[in-house]
């Protein structure tokens, strides 16, 4: 009698483990099928089971019906309100793994009676996504079986989850095939994230886009060893946009959040360090314009773009010395720096009219200090003049460039160049 017990309860540890290995076989009979829902309830059951919790299939497959729920929603995502069911079954094309690229027809379509006698046309994709295209042949609806459940329930995103569990079935291992596929998957998943990003990035949603291009190298160094340069980059760009697209915005608050995010993942990144400057210079912070300025001479010695940063904030500042030294280490870096020459000659121009004008309101008996005073402003215009003659040699589009000369050698006499500068201007 003893014995028989010992067997019963032999039998009914095999038939529970065994019941869980036909969880299974039936979320992949499902999968097979593109019964979503079915097939996520039977491998939730397998992967939460300690019976088969360790079984490198059980997390493969996982990851796999992930992808296929991925892929059912996105085609809802595509689908939009005017589209032709030509349009959207070119779109679909990247679904069709029957025929990679050829659009993917509908399984099935069923003409619909409306109200008005009109007719429409109700059209079954893969994964039961439902699409009804009205009466002028353009899409009206398109709903999936599962109202967006599994949106909800796999946080912080279906593609999240899938990676985690591919991950999973590789460090459990036992099936170089199934370790493979994982591998391949999670390639997947990372181009996935990328498009993600980049249509984050189309609609303007510069953080996420910053967020998710981030995730993408991520998951390259953590499953491929290598960092992926495109997506660094693609970050990089989309936190100093959000950035701007905050400063201008008039929210300096967020500016300053983007900001500290881009300087701490990219602590060697002057560009970072010159924005925020920009930030602090909307918010009239001086001397954290200042402190700014001076770390980002420290970080880069020989870049003439952050000498130029720097002389566009010290001018803004008034520092007009710092501002010239600045313009200038960018000429000695870069000669043909048209933006570098223009500003540095604006300084010196801007100086010479200041003082003139202040010369001007003296009094009359004041003859002596007008002379010094008008001497002083000569040579800042002086000074201006080689600058303005280099950037238009640069871009001889900028009349501008061209007037202030002629003012500048009217004032100093300078007759013969007049007379060249009115023929630049005639033609």
């Amino acid at each position: 009698m003893r014995k028989s017990i010992v067997i019963l309860a032999l039998m009914t540890v095999f038939v529970g483990a065994y019941a869980q290995k036909i969880e299974i076989q039936n979320a992949s009979n499902y999968s097979r099928n593109n019964e979503l829902s079915k097939a996520v309830t039977s491998i939730e059951a397998a992967t939460t089971n300690p019976e088969t919790s360790g079984d490198c299939k059980a997390w493969n497959l996982k990851g796999t019906i992930l992808l296929k729920l991925d892929d059912m929603y996105s085609m809802v995502r595509l689908g939009t309100v005017g589209q032709t069911e030509s349009e959207l079954n070119k779109l679909y094309s990247q679904f069709n793994s029957m025929q990679p690229n050829a659009p993917l027809k509908p399984d099935y379509k069923k003409r619909i009676k409306n109200e008005d006698g009109t007719k429409s046309t109700l059209a079954t994709y893969l994964y039961e996504v439902e699409v009804l295209f009205g009466p002028d042949g353009k899409l009206q609806t398109i709903t999936e079986p599962t109202g967006g459940k599994y949106l909800e329930i796999y946080k912080p995103s279906i593609l999240d989850v899938a990676a985690e569990a591919f991950d999973k079935a590789i460090k459990i291992g036992g099936d170089e095939d199934l370790v493979h596929n994982s591998k391949v998957n999670l390639s997947i998943i990372t181009q996935r994230f990328f498009n993600v990003a980049v249509n984050y990035y189309n609609s303007k949603d510069y953080l996420n886009a910053a967020e998710t291009f981030s995730k993408c190298n991520e998951l390259s160094v953590k499953y491929f060893g290598t960092e992926d340069p495109d997506a660094l980059s693609y970050a990089n760009n989309s936190y100093r946009v959000y950035i701007q697209d905050r400063l201008a915005a008039g929210d300096t608050t967020a500016a300053l959040e983007g900001c500290a995010i881009g300087r701490a993942k990219y602590p060697q990144d002057v560009e970072f360090v010159i924005t925020e400057t920009n930030v602090w210079l909307a918010k009239g912070e001086s001397e954290k314009v200042v402190n700014n300025l001076e770390l980002a001479l420290s970080l880069v010695k020989d870049n003439p773009t952050i000498y130029y940063a720097v002389g566009v904030n010290y001018a803004a500042l008034g520092e007009k010395e710092k501002a010239i030294n600045a313009y200038l280490e960018a000429l000695k870096l870069k000669e043909d720096y048209f933006e570098a020459c223009y500003n540095l000659a604006a300084i010196y121009v801007n100086n010479g009219i200041e003082i003139y004008t202040t010369a001007n309101n003296l009094p009359l008996n004041e003859t002596e200090k007008f002379n010094s005073m008008k001497e002083e402003a000569d040579t800042w215009f002086r000074n201006a003049a080689p600058y303005l003659e280099k950037a238009y040699q640069l871009d001889n589009s900028e009349k501008d460039v061209l007037r202030t000369l002629k003012e500048i050698y009217v004032r100093l006499q300078m007759l013969d160049d007049v007379k060249r500068i009115n023929e630049l201007i005639a033609e």
